[in-house]
């Protein structure tokens, strides 16, 4: 090992150096850095506060939303001389989720078990609203679970234009794959009633393509073959 020389052993040790600069630095702005110290320390206990309390309250609506679930599912199974009693039942707990509350992710998704009771009723434009709600709540890689019911809504209303976009986002998701073929039949009636029947066959004939050994094969070659192109 190389020994060190006399100018080198009067020279100061650059960490050292360093290090005494950054305890004076410290030193003089000890009272900045204590304060800054304390926000950050609030500032976690707070978010970390507001979080515990969020879980707490989406805790509470889960609860009035599992209720809710039993009801509807008891609603679509009723008979329809029960129906109507089994769904003052669910519009309570619904109501009930709403008022309670109103900004949790339950609530939101109860808007489905909302869409679906007016779509039994005829009510396509109110179910329309519920399922804008619904969809606000769902992660992205499970829009197709809104996206499809408010397609068949849109459809309902002739609104083809509207349902045919939304049939061309599910088809572009990566996820749920298995709503697609039924997606690509939507996109399919919708340029047919668009009187874009060209594309209409195109659609038919992918899906044939696809779906070779699907139940509704022959259906859709029915389908196809009534689209009368020049």
């Amino acid at each position: 090992m190389s020994k060190l020389s006399k100018d080198e052993l009067r020279s100061p040790d650059q960490i050292w150096v360093a290090s005494a600069q950054s305890f004076k630095w410290i030193q003089s702005h000890g009272a900045k850095l204590l304060l800054l110290l304390g926000l950050l320390l609030i500032s976690s206990i707070g978010f970390f506060y507001f979080q515990q309390q969020k879980a707490e309250k989406e805790a509470g609506a889960q609860a009035v939303f599992g209720e809710a679930l039993n009801l509807f599912d008891q609603w679509e199974l009723a008979a329809e001389s029960a129906k109507t009693e089994t769904e003052a039942e669910l519009q309570k707990r619904l109501a009930q989720l709403n008022e309670s509350h109103s900004d949790s992710d339950a609530n939101h998704l109860a808007s489905l078990f909302r869409a679906k009771v007016e779509i039994y009723k005829n009510n396509l434009e109110a179910s329309l609203t519920h399922l804008d709600h619904y969809l606000k709540v769902l992660p992205k890689n499970q829009r197709v679970l809104g996206l499809y019911p408010k397609s068949i809504v849109l459809e309902g209303l002739t609104k083809w234009d509207e349902a045919l976009n939304h049939y061309e986002e599910i088809l572009n998701q990566e996820s749920r794959v298995e709503m697609k073929k039924w997606a690509l039949l939507g996109k399919a009636r919708s340029l047919e009633n668009l009187d874009r029947k060209e594309e209409a066959k195109k659609t038919y004939d992918q899906f044939l393509s696809e779906y070779p050994a699907s139940p509704e094969v022959s259906y859709v070659r029915g389908l196809r073959a009534r689209v009368q192109t020049p």
